[in-house]
């Protein structure tokens, strides 16, 4: 379909569009960029193009129209061609059918079906910086005494003489599969800086990518993913006599349980942070649900069988005869905070309390106040 054309011309060309494939979000530093190839076929043979962006929209299947603009790429490496669309002045605009017979369109690699993928662009995998001949395109080398050979099989290039081009540099950006997780992401690029990101803990085929926020300076910058919920803000507990008859259902942002676990089952370490104020209401009619709806009633740590607060691990409580400052139940604002650490029961998944009815002489009530679902460390 082309000859005698060099890397970076630019063409006009009618041509028919066939095996337009899905739209492929490539995420990079710069944003979300769509991308879809096809082929273009008319009499003279086929070629493969890549459509950016906006233009993506201006061709259908089986359609003909008039490319002005396009840049013809090169890949010197397997000697192919391909055609794609600039970033600026390409122009596409619907044509009459061809009426004599177009070629076959070249055969098409297995991506060409698919309807959508994600990949992160890393950064920069090798760069080269050679010269090459503007006759055959193959990269060249200096000997002494001026000798020009080819750089591959060593041998003279009888045409470089009066056409050496300028110095090339080539660029190779790596793309990947998602990241299993923000530490993950760290440990592939350790200059990578906080912010969102689509993950993938359990790899393609299993469940879905989702969005997690990545801090990448927190826990000595190992990269820690952070997952957001409904009930982060500090919530009062009033009116609820019983205990648990309060209750407080998390729903988490962006994932669901078994996209969490998957997340935990890639992380070395996961913590989530509780916290309960009280005046009057005790934490023994209080308890919170793991993830498989486990009934728990420690506060800090990892040792379910404790039923303590961090200030009974610690031995620090009002009481020193108490696990929990709020188990005194007494009428002064107390409160028990700590970090939830057993990764086998997180995330919480709900929290419930009680205690906290209008008596006689005393009002009860409490607050209680959730963290953000973390996990950080390769497992």
């Amino acid at each position: 379909m082309l000859s005698n054309v060099s890397n970076n011309q630019r063409i006009n060309r009618k041509a028919k569009v066939v095996h337009l494939s899905g739209v492929k979000k490539i995420i990079t530093r710069d944003g979300t960029k769509s991308k879809a190839d096809c082929c273009l076929v008319d009499p003279s043979g086929s070629i493969k193009l890549t459509l950016w962006e906006d233009l993506i929209t201006e061709v259908a299947d089986d359609n003909t129209y008039n490319f002005c603009n396009l840049k013809v790429r090169k890949d010197n490496d397997n000697y192919s061609i391909y055609l794609t669309t600039p970033k600026h002045d390409c122009f596409i605009s619907p044509a009459d059918p061809f009426q004599e017979e177009v070629a076959s369109p070249v055969d098409l690699p297995d991506y060409f079906t698919q309807t959508s993928t994600n990949a992160a662009v890393l950064g920069v995998q090798n760069f080269m910086c050679y010269r090459q001949c503007c006759k055959c395109n193959k990269k060249l080398l200096a000997t002494p005494g001026n000798v020009v050979k080819h750089m591959v099989s060593g041998r003279k290039c009888l045409l470089a003489a009066t056409a050496w081009a300028a110095s090339h540099a080539k660029a190779l950006f790596l793309f990947t599969v998602l990241s299993r997780s923000c530490s993950d992401l760290k440990r592939l690029d350790p200059k990578a800086k906080s912010g969102i990101c689509l993950i993938d803990p359990d790899g393609e085929g299993g469940f879905l990518p989702f969005l997690v926020t990545c801090e990448m300076t927190d826990k000595d910058g190992v990269g820690v993913t952070v997952i957001s919920h409904d009930s982060e803000k500090r919530t009062l507990v009033d009116g609820y006599e019983a205990p648990g008859s309060y209750s407080r259902s998390i729903f988490y942002k962006e994932a669901n349980i078994s996209q969490l676990v998957s997340l935990i089952n890639v992380s070395q370490q996961c913590e989530q942070f509780i916290k309960y104020e009280c005046r009057g209401s005790t934490l023994k009619d209080g308890f919170w649900l793991s993830r498989d709806s486990e009934r728990m009633t420690y506060w800090s740590g990892e040792a379910p069988e404790s039923d303590m607060c961090a200030c009974g691990i610690n031995k620090s409580c009002a009481k020193p005869s108490k696990n929990c400052n709020c188990h005194v139940n007494d009428n002064v604002w107390r409160q028990d905070s700590g970090f939830l650490t057993n990764k086998t029961h997180l995330p919480v998944k709900q929290l419930r309390f009680g205690d906290t009815g209008t008596g006689a002489n005393e009002d009860e009530m409490g607050y209680h106040t959730l963290g953000k679902f973390k996990c950080y460390g390769i497992a």
